[in-house]
Formats: C-alpha cells, structure tokens, sequence
C-alpha cells in the first residue's frame, strides 16, 4: 500500500523530468513564443526590458514550465490510480470495512477507460481556456486547484462505485449533484500544495472517495429496505 501510494506521483514525476530535461531547449522556445502571443503579457515584458530588466522574459518562461509540471504529473498519477490504483484500494477498503455490502458491478474496465478520457478532454480544454489567467495572483493560483479538483471528482467517483453499485445506482449517484463529491475531488487538489502530502495526495484522494462512495451506498440502499419493510 505504501508503495502504491508513493509510486504513481513518483514515476509520473521522474518521466516528466526526464522529458522536460530532454526536449529542454525546444520547450522552453515554445512557452516563450506562447507568452509573446499572449497581448497583455507580451506588453508587461517588453515594458520590463525597456527598464533593463531583460532576464524576466526567460525567468517567466521557466516558471511557465514549472507550473506545467505540476498539473502534468498529478493528471498522469491520476490516470495510474485511475486504472491499477483504485481497483485494489477498494478490493481491501471493502473487504475490510464493507465486508456485507453487495457488489453488483455496474461499471467495467472500459467504462472506467472511457470516463476518464472523457474527463480528461475536459480537463484539457479547460485548461487552455483559463491558462492566461493562471498568472494572475491570488485568484489566479486558484483556477488550478479548481480543474485538479474537478477532474479529481469525475474520474474518481466512478471508479469508486463501479464494483459494488449496479449500472442504475452508478448512474444515479454518480450524476446527483451532490456537492461532497466536488469538495472531496478539491479537497484532494489541495493536498497538492502541502509539502510532503504532494506524493500521497492521489491515493489519499482516491481512498476518500472510496470511502465515501461505498458509505453512501450502503445508505442508499439501507433507506431503500426500509422503506420496503
């Protein structure tokens, strides 16, 4: 367990050091014409040149670069956990907390798959959308915790429920506005900034979200008996 919850951050952490240490020089061109396409930050450095303050625009781009790294590393970690992770989190959660609780297996490997995909094309195109405000302080630095957190909640839950719910109770919970899932999922992108929790943060996530999906299950269908009896 402890490997499982240090390895998936790790790995993804090591691959995108190595690729961003490989293709240094070529990614570093590339954010910096990025920002020079962007009008209002290409005014703010040209200004900072003119004051002879001509390292910022390469001390902007390896932030840029640093702040990818971030969000490139957890989404892979996620996907990992996603699909080995979560699996055997919830094989031992349950035998261990939910030992009566039926599993009726709604969901599957593929619906696992496809819902991540699908949560991560999500993910993408609202990152492209809110990216230049990412720099902005304060409530810039919030955008990105917001996406994690989102994204946290639409793979996540799913996956926490696909053994045991059927394919109408999946559903069902899954597509409830429940207001838990959401804080559970930013809960989780908050870890992130929190030294030291940053390379336990998605496996601790994902047992919440086991935890909590199986309790309201089991809640779910204890109300269901009763109001049969």
């Amino acid at each position: 367990m402890l490997l499982l919850a240090i390895g998936p951050v790790l790995a993804a952490a090591l691959f995108w050091a190595f690729i961003m240490w490989w293709k240094w020089a070529t990614l570093f061109a590339a954010v910096d014409s990025l920002l020079k396409t962007l009008p209002y930050v290409e005014r703010f450095i040209d200004r900072l040149v003119i004051y002879g303050f001509s390292v910022v625009p390469g001390v902007l781009a390896l932030w840029v670069l640093i702040a990818l790294f971030i969000p490139l590393t957890l989404v892979c970690a996620l996907g990992f956990i996603s699909v080995v992770g979560m699996p055997l989190m919830l094989k031992h959660v349950a035998a261990r907390d939910f030992a009566t609780l039926e599993a009726r297996r709604g969901g599957s490997l593929a619906g696992s798959l496809g819902n991540s995909v699908g949560a991560l094309v999500k993910f993408i195109v609202l990152a492209l959308l809110t990216f230049p405000i990412w720099f902005i302080p304060l409530f810039g630095w919030l955008v990105l915790p917001m996406l994690l957190g989102r994204l946290n909640t639409l793979v996540l839950r799913y996956d926490a429920l696909a053994e045991h719910a059927s394919t109408e109770e999946l559903k069902r919970l899954c597509g409830e506005r429940n207001r838990s899932w959401g804080w559970l999922g930013f809960g989780g992108a908050l870890l992130n900034i929190v030294p030291f929790f940053w390379f336990f943060s998605t496996t601790l996530t994902g047992l919440a979200f086991i935890h909590y999906g199986l309790n309201a299950l089991a809640s779910e269908r204890g109300n269901a008996l009763k109001e049969l009896t």
